[in-house]
C-alpha cells in the first residue's frame, strides 16, 4: 500500500499548482457529488469525507473507502490514502485495492485514483466532485 501512496503523490506533483490558495482541511468535508469521471458516468455517486481521531475517512457510494493521511504538496493541501472496495453492486470489484488521493481546485473536489485489482491489472481513474445539497454538509460549528 505504500507504494500506492508513492504513485499517487507522484502524480499529485505533476499537477500545476500555480495560483491555488492553500486548502483548509475543513474544505474537504461534507458529502461531493460526482460529476465527471474518466472512469465512466455516474449520476449519483458520491463520497463522504469525514474527520476521525486518526485523520480524514472517504466512504464513496459505490463501495469503496479508506482512511485519509493531510498531507501538503506544492502549496496545496492534499488528502492521501490507501483502502479496498468493501462492497460493490456487481461484485466484481470487493477484491480491488485503490490508493486515492483529493485536492481542491476553484470550489470543486479533485480526485485521482489508482485501481489495482486481484489479478495484477491497474487502472487509473480522475473524477470531478461538487458539493451536495447544503443540507447534506456538516455544521461549521460541529467541526
Amino acid at each position: 500500500m505504500k507504494i500506492f501512496a508513492t504513485i499517487l503523490l507522484a502524480m499529485w506533483m505533476t499537477i500545476s499548482v500555480k495560483g491555488q490558495a492553500v486548502a483548509s482541511e475543513n474544505e474537504f468535508l461534507g458529502v461531493w457529488r460526482q460529476v465527471f469521471s474518466t472512469g465512466g458516468h455516474c449520476g449519483d455517486c458520491t463520497v463522504s469525507i469525514s474527520r476521525k481521531e486518526q485523520g480524514f475517512w472517504v466512504d464513496a457510494s459505490n463501495g469503496w473507502s479508506a482512511p485519509l493521511t493531510q498531507i501538503p504538496t506544492g502549496g496545496d493541501d492534499t488528502l492521501v490514502g490507501s483502502g479496498k472496495w468493501t462492497r460493490s453492486k456487481s461484485g466484481q470489484a470487493v477484491a480491488r485495492e485503490v490508493a486515492t488521493g483529493f485536492k481542491m481546485r476553484r470550489g470543486r473536489l479533485i480526485l485521482m485514483m489508482h485501481i489495482v485489482d486481484s489479478d495484477g491489472s491497474n487502472m487509473r481513474v480522475k473524477a470531478i466532485f461538487e458539493r451536495s445539497s447544503p443540507a447534506e454538509q456538516p455544521d461549521p460549528s460541529a467541526i
